[in-house]
């Protein structure tokens, strides 16, 4: 089972919404961003390559793949209140 779908099964159980404009950030726990952010990369770096783009030398694409959420939500402060 994938980082994501061990979330997802843990927030539907939970009953906690995960809408695209909702923020799941106060849910997670240590590590889970990470595995999230680890395995978003290997799907972004797989849709780029099915678009016939070289991910690593194309200059507008060569790291889109690993960047990595600064705003606010996805802080470590921001997840305080994250499950135990």
């Amino acid at each position: 089972m994938t980082a994501s779908e061990r979330i997802i099964e843990w927030l539907r159980e939970a009953g906690v919404s995960f809408k695209a404009n909702d923020s799941i950030s106060a849910y997670l726990v240590a590590g889970e961003v990470d595995s999230i952010q680890d395995e978003a990369e290997m799907h972004v770096r797989a849709l780029l390559e099915s678009f016939v783009i070289e991910p690593d030398t194309t200059p507008s694409t060569s790291r889109i793949a690993s960047r990595k959420c600064t705003c606010a939500r996805c802080s470590p402060v921001a997840m305080s209140h994250a499950r135990t």
